[in-house]
């Protein structure tokens, strides 16, 4: 606690007044303000006076000489931090904080003089350089609002009051009042804010300061109006070593019930300077598909005081995998707990390349209890496994050693297992030339042992439906793609060696020459591992991707219009239409597009006059099209009627019509569609 050393009498300060000497009302982050007095003061004048009689005759009243006291006013105050190393100095060090949370400081205020003051309270976010706490690595937000509580000197509740003060309530955190009585003290306590984003062991301090207004009014010489109190806040944090441990690293898949022991340790590692009790954590297990948990699951601590939570639970995710939990957990700083069980392990299921299992440790700052599940809402959420980059509340949690490290044990099998993928489908015009279609597989060694020696055969169904696959090529991954030529047996060999877990393409092309819209060639991609002694020779599915040749219908219709009015008497059909002489036929013909993938463009329906002129004569103006574009009449013989250059898109229409009429030197015309 620091002080001011200088405390003059009531006679000396009223002295140092009178002979004009310095002043002090200046600023201190001292606990107390030391005494002012004004000068002069208040004066006791006392006297005395007698009767007596003389012979029975009563004598005039004597008075005595007066004597003098001069009392002076003594303005003084202290303002202390309760909290911290020392009840009674001007600081609150060490306050816990945590990110978004708030934080308590609670400072006393005394009125030490002999006269009633009032005195004005702020809070501030500034380091004072005269206080020693910590480092301002972040600034805290202030309330609005301090709550106070004002007691006599032997800490009773404060029954007289100061006149038009409260005995509790709240003052603004800028140029609040409060007004002490002599000997009474307040209590100020109010909560700071910090940011979301702070980080463990990161600090923030700011200022309480109270200035007297008696002292700011009779400036004295060694006493100051106003003092200032620090307060830190500082980030503390559980910090979780989490290891997860296999008893085992390489098990055989081959043998009978294969199984795995599971050791997860979670210790709340004291070796961070900011580290603080961790209440009602949830540790969890999510085990990888493919195993599950056998027989008992056992749960102990190293400290008779930590609560090893709920009874550990297995329930089973929506994909299929189990979790293990277990909740309400309190482990001390420096406390550990230990969770021992058996996974059973099946060999349809489980990741063959190899199993990496973490425990997950999830903790609330307020201590409220996290609810369990696959991803489970937590303040603080930390693995056994890579560095938790989304907890970045806490600055030490490394890989192994080190504060906060956490460690998973991989675990290896003796297996071989390979996927391959890439079914589907496309379309393509009669005619596609080299532009075709490619189709792309992919091998995947799902495996633990590299692969060497892989075949495939690529199926063509036929060979005269002008579908035909081409340009086969291999990429590894990372690597160069490479151009395959089957051997006479149409087998490919894929150069190298697939590495376990890497993957490599195959990819080919089908391309069209002519096809019928409507047909279709499925073939089938068939990968053939090689057999190696000693191991099971997996079994890979095929492939199938299937090309349907799409493209462009005609459908050409006819109706009579026997008035020769632009209005048929009959609907338009594909069927034969009886006219007579001077009747007129209407021609509509539509194309529409059969692709789901592509428009067709520059479409023209052409209608060849050649087929009709010798019977029929176009009605001129009749030819129009769906476009409502240019159109080509045929206007002479041998001319033929044009649509515009129609656009048709994916599964849509477009149509050319126009309207002959029946030569009258010909009777009953029966007329086709052509």
């Amino acid at each position: 606690m620091k002080k001011f050393n200088f405390n003059p009498n009531a006679l000396t300060a009223g002295v140092a007044l009178a002979l004009g000497l310095g002043i002090a009302s200046g600023v201190s982050a001292s606990t107390s303000s030391g005494p002012a007095s004004p000068s002069g003061g208040v004066q006791i004048s006392n006297t005395a006076t007698a009767t007596y009689s003389v012979d029975g005759v009563a004598q005039p009243t004597v008075t005595s000489n007066a004597v003098i006291v001069n009392i002076n006013e003594i303005g003084s105050f202290a303002l202390y931090g309760t909290q911290g190393t020392s009840t009674t100095d001007d600081k609150n060090e060490s306050q816990a904080a945590v990110p978004g949370g708030t934080t308590t400081f609670t400072n006393r205020l005394t009125n030490t003089g002999n006269v009633t003051d009032t005195y004005t309270l702020n809070l501030t976010t500034n380091n004072d350089a005269n206080i020693t706490t910590g480092n301002q690595d972040y600034t805290f937000t202030n309330p609005t609002i301090i709550t106070y509580a004002i007691y006599n000197a032997n800490g009773e509740v404060a029954t007289t009051l100061a006149s038009g003060q409260a005995q509790t309530g709240t003052v603004a955190s800028t140029n609040g009042t409060i007004k002490l009585l002599p000997g009474q003290y307040a209590t100020l306590t109010y909560n700071v804010t910090s940011p979301t984003t702070v980080t463990g062991g990161q600090s923030a301090v700011g200022t309480l300061t109270a200035t007297s207004n008696y002292i700011t009014d009779t400036p004295t010489a060694g006493a100051t109006a106003m003092l200032v109190n620090e307060n830190q806040a500082i980030v503390k944090l559980p910090v979780f070593a989490i290891s997860k441990t296999a008893a085992s690293t390489n098990i055989d898949l081959n043998a009978a019930s294969p199984s795995v022991d599971y050791t997860i340790i979670v210790k709340n590692d004291g070796t961070a300077t900011y580290a603080a009790d961790a209440v009602g954590v949830l540790i969890q297990d999510k085990l990888p598909i493919g195993l599950t948990v056998s027989g008992a699951i056992t749960v102990t601590s190293d400290n008779s005081t930590t609560s090893n939570g709920t009874a550990p639970t297995v329930t089973t995710l929506a994909d299929g995998r189990q979790l293990i939990a277990i909740n309400g957990v309190d482990l001390k700083v420096n406390e550990t707990m230990t969770i021992t069980f058996k996974a059973a392990i099946n060999r349809a299921t489980i990741n063959k390349a190899g199993v990496t299992n973490t425990a997950a440790v999830y903790d609330n700052y307020d201590n409220t209890p996290v609810i369990p599940g696959d991803t489970p809402t937590a303040d603080i959420k930390d693995s056994s496994g890579t560095s938790n980059t989304a907890d970045a509340k806490v600055p030490d949690d490394p890989m192994g050693t080190g504060t906060g490290g956490d460690t998973s044990t991989p675990i290896n099998f003796s297996d071989r297992s390979l996927t391959f993928t890439g079914d589907d489908s496309a379309e393509l015009p009669p005619t596609s030339t080299s532009t075709g279609v490619t189709y792309t597989q992919t091998i995947t060694n799902t495996g633990n042992n590299s692969e060497s020696g892989l075949t495939f055969t690529i199926s063509n169904p036929s060979a005269t439906d002008n579908i035909t696959p081409q340009n086969v090529i291999y990429t590894p991954q990372g690597g160069t793609a490479v151009t395959l030529t089957p051997d006479a047996n149409g087998v490919y060999t894929i150069p190298g060696s697939l590495a376990a877990g890497a993957t490599g393409t195959i990819s080919y092309t089908v391309v069209t020459t002519g096809a019928t819209i409507g047909t279709s060639e499925t073939n089938t991609v068939t990968l053939i591992p090689a057999r190696v002694d000693g191991t099971t020779k997996p079994i890979v599915p095929s492939v199938q991707n299937t090309t349907t040749v799409q493209g462009m219908t005609l459908k050409k219709e006819q109706a009579l219009d026997a008035n020769c009015d632009n209005t048929p008497e009959t609907a338009f059909a594909q069927t034969a239409v009886t006219a007579e002489p001077g009747q007129c036929i209407v021609y509509k013909i539509t194309d529409t597009n059969t692709m789901s993938t592509k428009s067709l463009t520059d479409v023209v329906i052409s209608d060849d006059a050649n087929q009709w002129n010798d019977r029929a004569t176009y009605v001129e103006g009749s030819i129009f099209d769906s476009a409502n574009g240019t159109t080509v009449a045929p206007d002479a013989p041998g001319n033929t009627a044009q649509s515009s250059r129609l656009r048709l898109p994916v599964g849509g229409t477009g149509y050319l019509q126009f309207v002959i009429k029946i030569n009258t030197e010909h009777e009953n015309v029966s007329v086709g569609v052509l």
